[in-house]
């Protein structure tokens, strides 16, 4: 493809990444010192000798759509901060394992949620959580939660 021989575990790693990506590497989400996204994708076409022409209109809405589509949604995670009281005889696997209770699941779409349904989709969520491990459920949400 073009690569120097030094370089085939790079070359290896990038057709990996495009072959496996939604936007066949072409969000900019990989990047080497030897092929623009587009040129690596010309050049894997030569090389499995694919012509490009065909896929030329799927490839021009690919980049089409990432450059003016902005509607993606934001990714949300909850983390609970937990003050967990060890005694000297606890060690550090306990902490370990307790800290694992901190990990509250919000539910799918939570960001097409309006504030509103956010804020009780976070104490639904993290009164089941606690209700998993039998604790008493007591939450208040606020809008820094949210943002």
């Amino acid at each position: 493809m073009g690569y120097p021989l030094k370089h085939t575990i790079p070359a290896y790693d990038r057709l990996r990444h495009v072959l496996s990506s939604k936007y066949l590497g072409l969000d900019g989400s990989y990047m080497d010192k030897h092929f623009t996204a587009d040129e690596f994708l010309a050049k894997l076409f030569a090389v499995l000798e694919i012509p490009y022409q065909p896929f030329a209109e799927d490839i021009a809405q690919i980049k089409y759509d990432l450059a003016n589509c902005s509607n993606t949604l934001p990714r949300y995670s909850l983390r609970a901060e937990v003050d967990f009281t060890f005694t000297s005889a606890d060690n550090w696997m306990s902490r370990g394992a307790a800290s694992r209770f901190a990990q509250v699941h919000l539910p799918s779409g939570f960001a097409k949620l309006d504030d509103a349904a956010r804020k009780s989709a976070i104490q639904d969520s993290i009164c089941e959580h606690y209700q998993q491990y039998e604790a008493v459920c007591h939450t208040t949400v606020s809008s820094k939660a949210i943002g």
